[in-house]
């Protein structure tokens, strides 16, 4: 009898064990996906091991994923209730963190002033801290570019059409999405990149333009650091949509990508904040078209918009491997780091022929060794398309992203920024 009451005690203190380890790993689990901005592999282990979360990382992560799969206003507002409740379960380092991206959603559902007021209000109350210099910075970006949030100026369905450019080297040639418009009433050919978080205009090109500079300071990732200043056009139009007070990002002239033949089509960029404007854009590659959207079926969401520089990211499958890219106009092909890549590395540098590249944009160059992998299918929801090769890179910190070569491949894309955020393919026939 003692010792059958005893064994229970054991197994009774074994399982309470148990759990308390369990949570500690998923919350650690969730909070380190918080940190890497991965809102899609955060929504699965929310859905899967929800029950292993602690009440405060798991209200935090609820919010998170919120945020990061396009309904920004409903995501900030559920982070800031989460961290007024909960904070004292993280520390300080994370907490700055995820007040920051909070800050990040609030400016993206348009409201500045009360972006900047979070990031100014963590400032005054914790003093010296890491991440003070990036809070003050972003919070004069805010403040000074409130009053010129971009306007949509007509209401019916947006068409608008666009061509597909030869660009880049006469000797590795590729193409890009550009959309003739004029800004200020000046004609000029605009990139559409949906792998850039800002629209981007070079120095030589906002001066033609005449856009009005702005006194904020911008520091962004490219090929490399980039610096550059925001600006404002007080009026873009392009097919027949209309919109004022179109801000962009004038980078500055030190590395005259612009100023080549080569890398003339960075000289005008249409980034990120062009799909969030119309929330579901549709590209029809046989039309030659760019139309706004009501919606599109989803066989689950699979995309996300990450808090900081990570723009948008899209989880794709190869067999049964799952892969994080960015969805992007703006580069040339479709790449994977080989950290990345589920197959093991050394496989692949034994097996697959390689090559020197070099990768130009804004901010310089970066080289790598580039393995290639031939016959890459990808699959976007139900929908598998196949490339004829897939580079991966070896010694670069280029991101692994989708390209033009996969998005030529398509009939139509569709993007789709609202809640829950996917990117929809019909490929080629």
């Amino acid at each position: 009898m003692g010792k059958g009451l005893r064994w229970k005690w054991v197994v009774a203190v074994w399982l309470l064990c148990s759990v308390a380890v369990s949570a500690q790993t998923a919350d650690d689990r969730a909070l380190m996906l918080m940190r890497e901005g991965d809102g899609l592999a955060l929504n699965r282990l929310l859905t899967v091991r929800v029950d292993s979360l602690s009440e405060g990382v798991r209200a935090m992560g609820e919010a998170f994923v919120r945020g990061c799969l396009g309904d920004a206003k409903q995501g900030a507002k559920l982070m800031k209730r989460a961290l007024r409740r909960y904070q004292g379960s993280w520390d300080e380092a994370m907490v700055a963190q995820l007040t920051f991206g909070m800050a990040l959603q609030q400016h993206r559902s348009g409201r500045d002033r009360k972006a900047a007021k979070t990031l100014s209000r963590y400032v005054e109350e914790h003093g010296s801290f890491a991440m003070r210099p990036i809070f003050e910075r972003y919070g004069q970006l805010f403040r000074t570019c409130r009053p010129y949030r971009k306007v949509r100026m007509n209401t019916r369905e947006s068409v608008v059409p666009f061509r597909i450019d030869s660009v880049g080297p006469q000797n590795a040639r590729s193409v890009a999405v550009r959309i003739p418009a004029t800004v200020n009433g000046i004609a000029v050919d605009m990139m559409l990149d949906t792998g850039a978080t800002l629209n981007i205009l070079s120095q030589g090109m906002a001066e033609r333009l005449g856009v009005d500079m702005l006194d904020a300071e911008v520091f962004l990732d490219g090929m490399g650091e980039n610096r550059g200043r925001m600006a404002v056009a007080k009026l873009l139009r392009m097919g027949n949509l209309e919109m004022r007070n179109v801000l962009f990002c004038v980078m500055d002239n030190n590395h005259e990508v612009g100023s080549h033949a080569e890398t003339a089509h960075l000289n005008a960029i249409l980034g990120l904040p062009l799909l969030e404007l119309l929330g579901c854009v549709q590209m029809d590659f046989r039309s030659k078209t760019l139309r706004s959207a009501t919606d599109i079926p989803l066989d689950e969401a699979n995309m996300s918009c990450g808090f900081a520089e990570n723009g948008l990211q899209v989880e794709v499958r190869h067999h049964e491997n799952r892969l994080s890219l960015i969805p992007d106009m703006g580069a040339t092909h479709s790449a994977v780091g080989i950290r990345s890549f589920a197959i093991q590395p050394d496989y692949i540098t034994r097996n697959y022929p390689s090559r020197e590249v070099v990768f130009v944009g804004w901010g310089g160059s970066v080289s790598g060794k580039e393995y290639l992998y031939p016959q890459f299918d990808v699959a976007v929801g139900s929908t598998v398309v196949s490339l004829p090769q897939l580079s991966i890179l070896e010694g670069t910190d280029y991101d692994s992203r989708l390209g033009m070569d996969f998005f030529t491949r398509c009939e139509r894309v569709t993007f789709r920024l609202r809640y829950p955020a996917g990117l929809s393919v019909i490929p080629c026939r």
